[in-house]
């Protein structure tokens, strides 16, 4: 049954353990957590104010660090709440109702571009760009990858398309962000105040089909390329364990100035500078696991 645990070393931390052992009570919380971790995604604790989940957070590093926790000295705890992580199933983490996916790195935006004879927009430069992804094709880590199939000219001397198999399957590293703070609608989010709307973030694989991607491009952009699959990370890590790689972002030659809501504080980096590393595994040939 889907639950909510924390990753610790090999092995996941059953949360609902912790909290029916009375570990997780404190006076700080707004908020009861009643049943909340038995939940099947963590929605509901994601839309818990940032000081309740800080809070269950804290007291979750003071046990893990304390020799004197329940969590060491009550054996009968430690087989409830340790599960080996070879043991769980790993499911989506969030219910899903949106998903967009930004256009925003200018390394990216400009190889990109070149691989397929497009320039960078001048609105690039302007905002954010982003388009609306398929919700239904969002999966875990290492759900299967069927090979999609698209129309394409297989050779560039070809004269009709054809609905073939794609032969230029892709993968792209990058981060997921989970917004579980709702706006009002009509309303608009500055920059400065966007982080109190970020629960979390996972790594994320937005699978391409290139060849079908290069011939539907134009005018609106990629859809069947694109939609059959997008791989996510189960395990969502907060903002407040990513504090120790706050960065400023990429400095920009470009000399327009952004809109107001655009513009972040001083002291509001706003960005990350996190190394990512890919490996390629040749091991499986009817199916691609990520």
């Amino acid at each position: 049954t889907p639950r909510a645990a924390t990753a610790v070393g090999d092995y996941v931390l059953d949360l609902d353990a912790l909290l029916q052992h009375g570990i997780l009570a404190d006076p700080k919380l707004t908020h009861p957590l009643g049943d909340i971790f038995l939940k099947p995604y963590l929605n509901d604790f994601a839309a818990l104010p940032i000081s309740d989940r800080r809070t269950v957070r804290e007291i979750i590093i003071h046990h893990l660090t304390t020799a004197e926790s329940p969590l060491f000295k009550d054996e009968s705890l430690q087989q409830k709440a340790f599960i080996p992580m070879q043991n769980v199933t790993m499911h989506l983490p969030m219910r899903l109702t949106d998903y967009t996916d930004f256009y925003s790195s200018l390394v990216h935006a400009d190889k990109a571009g070149k691989a397929m004879n497009i320039p960078i927009p001048p609105a690039f430069y302007e905002y954010p760009m982003a388009y609306n992804g398929r919700v239904s094709s969002v999966a875990v880590s290492c759900t299967e990858v069927i090979r999609p199939k698209g129309f394409f000219l297989r050779n560039p001397n070809d004269k009709h398309v054809e609905y073939q198999p794609s032969q230029a399957l892709d993968f792209e590293v990058e981060m997921g962000c989970f917004v579980s703070l709702p706006v009002a609608h009509g309303n608009v989010v500055s920059a400065r105040d966007a982080w109190k709307h970020v629960f979390g973030y996972v790594l994320l694989n937005d699978w391409s089909a290139r060849d079908v991607q290069k011939y539907e491009m134009h005018p609106f952009g990629p859809l069947h390329s694109k939609s059959f699959l997008t791989s996510i990370s189960p395990w969502v890590i907060t903002p407040d364990a990513l504090r120790g790689s706050i960065a400023r972002p990429v400095e920009s030659n470009y000399s327009s100035e952004l809109s107001s809501h655009l513009q972040n504080d001083p002291d509001n980096h706003a960005g990350y500078d996190i190394d990512f590393s890919v490996t390629i595994s040749r091991q499986y040939i009817f199916g691609i696991f990520f």
